[in-house]
């Protein structure tokens, strides 16, 4: 019988994406669509019918963790009790949870895109790595959910959660659009960065893809000033938000929480109202 994963293989594209396509046309390409249905039908893939739930149906999720999990050597107790946490509620929501030991002298993507290949998943959790930054490129390239968890181990016992990036920026591009804006602009301090870089592209895809809404290449400012002073930056980011105001900018998306405190502090500086001209939403870790 097809899957979704024999038709994600054969186009080129995620299993996530293969689904989108079947269920909501709308959320990918019209390229990416015609492959899709053209490769299902040759397939003879059937979708499943509303009430035939079966264990092959179940969302699979992958824990992936470093060598000292699972295991007595672990420097980290709250990772262990993390682990455990995961593997009990992964079984109370009927979850198959698939775990995945990756070396920590190869915290790289070309290492995890070789665990990820031999497990089909929906979800990623990154336990206890230290820098997961390559693991979430590869997560977001395949178009799957992500996220860190405890990824400083070294620090104690002071557990770390990092959203994710892209995905959480789609959520911003969704409540902007439910504000009703439809002329957003991306603004950023550090685009080399791969977090923030991954927010600026999940918001542009969400904005396209779901709503329709072209949105330029992102503005960049001078890199936050900290500890945090806008008045430092205040000469240029009134010069800037005047002229984005002007040219008609209804929603802004800052990828930095330090960056949209200054962008709010020069809209009331210039006495444009929030939300009501225009609204401003921060990300940030």
């Amino acid at each position: 019988m097809a899957t979704l994963q024999n038709i994600a293989d054969a186009v080129g594209v995620s299993p996530s994406t293969v689904a989108a396509a079947l269920k909501d046309p709308d959320l990918v390409s019209s390229e990416t669509l015609r492959k899709v249905t053209a490769e299902a039908e040759r397939l003879g893939y059937r979708r499943r019918g509303p009430g035939r739930p079966s264990k092959a149906s179940r969302l699979s999720i992958a824990c992936v963790h470093g060598p000292g999990l699972p295991g007595s050597g672990t420097r980290s107790p709250m990772a262990e009790a993390n682990l455990a946490g995961i593997e009990e509620e992964a079984e109370a929501l009927g979850l198959r949870l698939k775990l995945a030991t990756v070396p920590r002298d190869a915290a790289s993507e070309a290492a995890f895109e070789e665990v990820m290949a031999e497990r089909s998943v929906n979800a990623i959790v990154l336990l206890a790595l230290e820098e997961p930054g390559d693991y979430l490129k590869v997560a977001q390239a395949r178009d799957l959910p992500a996220i860190a968890i405890n990824r400083r181990p070294l620090f104690g016992e002071h557990g770390y959660v990092e959203h994710d990036n892209f995905g959480g920026a789609r959520q911003a591009a969704d409540e902007l659009f439910r504000r009703g804006c439809r002329r957003p602009l991306i603004i950023e301090t550090n685009p080399g960065d791969f977090h923030v870089r991954a927010r600026a592209e999940g918001f542009r895809h969400q904005m396209q893809h779901a709503h329709g809404i072209f949105v330029p290449d992102p503005a960049v400012f001078t890199a936050t000033h900290f500890p945090l002073e806008p008045e430092v930056h205040r000469e240029e980011d009134d010069a800037r938000i005047h002229g984005l105001i002007g040219a008609g900018v209804d929603g802004i998306f800052a990828s930095e929480g330090g960056l949209a405190w200054r962008v709010a502090c020069a809209l009331e500086r210039l006495g444009i109202d929030m939300p009501q001209r225009v609204s401003l939403i921060g990300f940030d870790d």
